[in-house]
């Protein structure tokens, strides 16, 4: 009697232990923690880069347009306006170089499969368009700004979009910006650490964001005309923004 009582007793021991081991791994994998091995001890945070930059590329694609119901008369007229146009860049000090891409077309509404009633009293549209390219943006933004003075010789504008303004030295600021994320990471992970009474070790798993380029501000941009638009190409100051998901282990 005295054996089945200690083996009974025994048992009933053995099947605590074991309810209690599976309620604690039940709470720990539930926070995050894993008994079977210390090292999962981990925190994941998130480390934000910002660096304001001046776009250094200008990309303008000027046009122009010339309609009525004799081709020869159009044709004339698209001559006219051409230089019209041509010496208004020039004398914005946009140089030769920096004109490309021109392009003359010609469109017939009578040829078309549907067209419009009365098409034949303007038949005939001619477009003339060149893009500007070009360094020194502060000078194009200046030229988009006198736009105006084109449009009171007579002269039709078929695109009155303005310029793009590009950041092009992305991959030389990424490594910087990339450092900077790191490092506001890591101090938001040893303030978690500091609080938890723990302390951080390296680096578990790191995953890195897409670099953004944003508008300064963070506004949308309104034309002379009203029309408003939620892109950072129409301005020259903008904001590269990144943000990096590290997970650190806790010792």
């Amino acid at each position: 009697m005295e054996i089945e009582k200690k083996e009974s007793t025994f048992m009933l021991i053995a099947a605590a232990i074991l309810a209690v081991g599976i309620l604690a791994g039940g709470y720990f994998a539930g926070h995050g923690f894993y008994m079977s091995r210390i090292g999962d001890r981990y925190v994941t945070v998130k480390g934000l880069a910002e660096k304001d930059v001046t776009a250094d590329l200008a990309v303008w694609n000027v046009k122009i347009a010339k309609t009525g119901d004799m081709l020869s008369d159009v044709q004339s007229g698209i001559e006219t306006d051409k230089k019209e146009m041509l010496s208004f860049l020039k004398a914005q000090g946009i140089e030769d170089g920096e004109i490309q891409n021109s392009q003359l077309n010609v469109t017939d509404l009578m040829a078309q499969q549907y067209r419009s009633e009365r098409a034949e009293q303007s038949r005939f549209i001619i477009s003339y368009s060149v893009t500007v390219r070009s360094n020194d943006v502060e000078k194009v933004k200046t030229a988009t700004e006198k736009i105006g003075d084109l449009v009171k010789k007579g002269v039709v504008l078929a695109d009155n979009t303005g310029a793009n303004y590009i950041f092009t030295k992305l991959n030389e600021i990424k490594p910087e910006m990339i450092a900077t994320a790191t490092k506001n990471a890591r101090a938001a992970a040893e303030q978690f650490a500091k609080d938890s009474g723990s302390s951080v070790g390296g680096i578990r798993r790191a995953s890195q964001g897409v670099f953004s380029i944003e508008t300064r501000d963070g506004a949308p941009v309104e034309y002379q005309d009203g029309a408003t638009i939620g892109t950072e190409s129409k301005q020259i100051d903008k904001k590269v923004r990144v943000v990096s998901t590290i997970d650190y282990n806790l010792d």
